[in-house]
């Protein structure tokens, strides 16, 4: 409760946990525990089927294929030759699963890109290429086109050109936005050692 855990971590203590609980609590707490796992499993139901209360996070599973259509058309009208997010890796993994061609990590811009670090890719074939980046904004207060500066996009590419905002709707209410750049003259940079890396 303190601390973020990934609930499967835990799993071990589920199973030695419910049979110590199971020797120590009497019917009448049992029963009332299967209630209550009832209305939550119900409610957890309501909101997987409905979407009723917005998740302000990108751990949300609402509209990442409708992202990917339109990511894939800006990429066309564009001409880019790459997409790439930097959100940690969310994005650009859900992205993945819906794409042909490969989505980028947070590593084209210098960045520790967990699994994208490691899966093969060679950065600087993209050297002067262009790109569309997208960045995730899951706590999005208007709907307007935001003007978000990103120095670190700058260092990497030659010119940088914010684009007009996707929305992702649940019915007619917007529930994501994402900021979109059109990233030209992709400049590669050797990332350092993983030994500088640890000195440092």
């Amino acid at each position: 409760p303190i601390y973020w855990i990934k609930i499967n971590w835990m799993m071990p203590a589920y199973i030695t946990g419910t049979i110590l609980a199971g020797s120590l609590i009497n019917r009448k707490w049992i029963n009332l525990q299967v209630i209550i796992s009832f209305i939550v499993h119900l409610g957890l139901l309501v909101e997987v089927l409905f979407y009723p209360v917005q998740i302000r996070s990108d751990d949300t599973w609402v509209g990442w294929k409708s992202l990917s259509e339109k990511t894939n058309a800006i990429k066309s009208e564009y001409k880019a030759d790459f997409v790439f997010s930097a959100d940690s890796y969310k994005t650009a993994g859900e992205l993945n699963l819906y794409n042909d061609s490969f989505i980028y990590g947070q590593n084209i811009i210098g960045q520790n890109a967990l699994q994208f670090d490691f899966i093969g890719t060679d950065l600087s074939l993209l050297n002067g290429k262009s790109a569309i980046f997208i960045d995730s904004d899951p706590r999005f207060k208007n709907s307007e086109k935001d003007t978000v500066p990103n120095n670190l996009l700058k260092s990497y590419f030659s010119s940088v050109t914010q684009l007009k905002p996707i929305f992702i709707y649940n019915g007619a209410r917007p529930v994501r936005k994402f900021y979109v750049y059109l990233c030209k003259g992709y400049i590669y940079q050797a990332k350092k050692a993983t030994t500088e890396l640890l000195q440092d």
